[in-house]
C-alpha cells in the first residue's frame, strides 16, 4: 500500500514542478521580452521586477499547476495501465482522493504564503531595488501620487509647499480626506498656524472643504495663539482628490494581519471598505481555488481504461475551463471592489460553484469507490 501511495504521490509532485516551470518560463518570456521592446529601463531592473513580480504571478500559475499536474500524472498512469493495476490492488479510490487532498492542501498553504505576506514583502522592496522605485514599470497613465509615509498613529503622512498633512484615510467615492489635521510652518521652517477637522471634501480647482474643526494660529508670535471653532471652512490645498488615489498601492504592502487591521480601522471610520475587503478575501480564496482546481481534472480516476480516455479532448478542457474561470472570477472580483456586488460574494461565489460540482461528482460516482 505504501508503494502505490508514493508512486502516485511522486507522479503527482513530478508534473506539478513540470507544469510550474513551464507556466512560469512562459509567463517570464511574454514580461521581459516585453519590457526589453518598452526599452524604457535598464536589464538589471528589468530583472529585478520580474524577480519581484513573481509571487504575483504564482498567485495563477499554482491553481493551474495543481489541475494539469492531476491531469498528466492520470493520463500517464492510464497510458502505462499502472491505473488499473493499482486499483486491482486493493487500493481504494477514496485513498486516492484523500492523497490528492493533502497534495493540494500543502500547494495552498504555500499560495496563500505567497498571497499573504510574500507579496506583500516583494512589493515593499520594490521602491528600495528598483531605479526612482519601478515608477517606469508602472501604467502611464497611473496617477503618481503624493510621497507619503505611514506613521506608527496609523495616519498617514505627507509633505508639499508650506506645510505638512496627516489624515486617517481617503475615501475615494466620496473625494474626502478623513481626521484631518494641516502643520503649516514658515519660510524659517517655524510652525505658524494648525488645522484640525473631523473631514475634508474636496470641491474643485484644489478648494477643499473642511468640516467640524478647528484651528490654532498665530503660533509663530510671542503672543499667545488664536483658537478658531469652525462647522465648515474652505480651504486651498496644492493637492487635488486624484492625487491621493495613489496613495492605496500602499495597500499591497500590508501582509494578511495589518492588511485585516488597515480594513477594520478605516471601516470604523464610516468608509466603504469594499474594495479592500475583496483584496483580503482574494488572499483565502485563491487558496481555496489551489484545493479545487486539482480534483477538477480527475475523471481518469472513474475510468481507469486507457482506452477510453482522450488526453486531447482533456487538455482542451483544461485549456477552455481555466479560461472561462479566470475570465468569471477577474470580472467577479471587480464587481466586488466596484461594490456591485458583495466581497464576500465576488471572492467566493465561483469557488462555491466549483466546489458544488465536485460534491455532485464524487457523490454520482461514489459507487466505484
Amino acid at each position: 500500500m505504501y508503494t502505490l501511495k508514493r508512486l502516485i504521490t511522486v507522479n503527482w509532485i513530478k508534473a506539478f514542478c513540470g507544469s510550474c516551470a513551464v507556466f512560469l518560463l512562459l509567463v517570464a518570456v511574454a514580461n521581459i521580452v516585453s519590457e526589453f521592446l518598452r526599452a524604457a529601463t535598464t536589464v538589471q531592473d528589468i530583472l529585478l521586477h520580474f524577480l519581484l513580480e513573481l509571487p504575483k504571478w504564482l498567485n495563477k500559475i499554482f491553481p493551474v499547476a495543481g489541475l494539469t499536474a492531476t491531469l498528466f500524472s492520470l493520463d500517464k498512469l492510464q497510458r502505462r495501465s499502472e491505473l488499473i493495476s493499482i486499483f486491482a490492488c486493493g487500493l481504494p479510490r477514496y485513498i486516492f482522493i484523500s492523497l490528492l487532498l493533502q497534495l493540494a492542501l500543502a500547494v495552498a498553504a504555500i499560495q496563500f504564503y505567497c498571497a499573504a505576506y510574500l507579496r506583500p514583502y516583494a512589493e515593499s522592496l520594490m521602491k528600495e531595488w528598483l531605479r526612482d522605485g519601478g515608477i517606469h514599470f508602472r501604467q502611464s497613465d497611473k496617477v503618481s501620487g503624493i510621497k507619503a509615509t505611514t506613521s506608527a498613529s496609523g495616519k498617514i503622512w505627507y509633505k508639499n509647499g508650506t506645510y505638512f498633512c496627516s489624515f486617517a484615510a481617503f475615501d475615494k467615492f466620496k473625494n474626502q480626506l478623513l481626521d484631518i489635521s494641516l502643520f503649516y510652518y514658515s519660510q524659517e521652517y517655524r510652525l505658524s498656524q494648525i488645522i484640525w477637522a473631523k473631514s475634508a471634501t474636496y470641491q474643485e480647482n484644489f478648494r477643499w472643504k473642511l468640516f467640524a474643526g478647528r484651528e490654532l494660529s498665530g503660533l509663530q508670535n510671542k503672543n499667545f495663539p488664536t483658537v478658531n471653532f469652525f462647522p465648515e471652512k474652505s480651504i486651498n490645498l496644492l493637492e487635488k482628490a486624484v492625487d491621493f488615489k495613489d496613495i492605496d498601492s500602499e495597500i499591497n504592502e500590508l501582509n494578511f494581519p495589518k492588511l485585516y487591521q488597515y480594513v477594520q480601522r478605516i471601516k470604523r471610520l464610516g468608509i466603504d471598505v469594499a474594495e479592500y475587503e475583496t483584496l483580503f478575501y482574494d488572499k483565502i480564496s485563491s487558496a481555496l481555488i489551489c484545493i479545487l482546481f486539482p480534483f477538477i481534472a480527475i475523471g481518469a480516476l472513474y475510468n481507469p481504461n486507457r482506452r477510453s480516455g482522450s488526453f486531447g479532448k482533456n487538455v482542451f478542457f483544461v485549456l477552455i475551463f481555466t479560461s472561462v474561470f479566470w475570465l468569471a472570477y477577474s470580472s467577479a472580483l471587480a464587481l466586488g471592489s466596484g461594490r456591485k456586488i458583495h466581497p464576500l460574494l465576488a471572492t467566493f461565489a465561483i469557488p462555491v460553484v466549483c466546489m458544488l460540482y465536485l460534491l455532485f461528482y464524487f457523490i454520482k460516482n461514489r459507487k466505484l469507490s
